[in-house]
């Protein structure tokens, strides 16, 4: 029974140094990066449920001006299955969304 993410993660990978990112696409998740995501939740077996879709083209929130409160960048970072706290700015937000691949203008 293969296990799949239920979010996205953005981990430093020990042998590269590199930051990589993976979410409920990735078909094969590293031994070493499994090992850092010890939270059961962020599993789900393939058998049980069906894997997330991945928002296609959802247009991101302004990065000034008029929307672009930090609020605006958690929603539209979750809805892209990343994982943001409280903590986190706007810019902070925007950076782990370019790092994740996700459109952010």
């Amino acid at each position: 029974m293969a296990r799949r993410l239920t979010g996205r993660f953005l981990l430093r990978n020990p042998n590269t140094f590199l930051v990589e990112a993976f979410g409920p696409e990735t078909e094969h998740v590293p031994d070493w990066a499994a090992d850092l995501i010890t939270e059961e939740s962020a599993w789900t077996s393939e058998d049980d449920s069906e894997v997330p879709p991945v928002p296609d083209e959802a247009t991101p929130p302004p990065r000034y001006g008029k929307g672009s409160t930090v609020e605006a960048w958690f929603d539209y970072a979750r809805d892209h299955g990343v994982e943001v706290n409280a903590e986190m700015t706007r810019t902070h937000v925007i950076d782990v969304l370019d790092r994740a691949g996700i459109p952010t203008r």
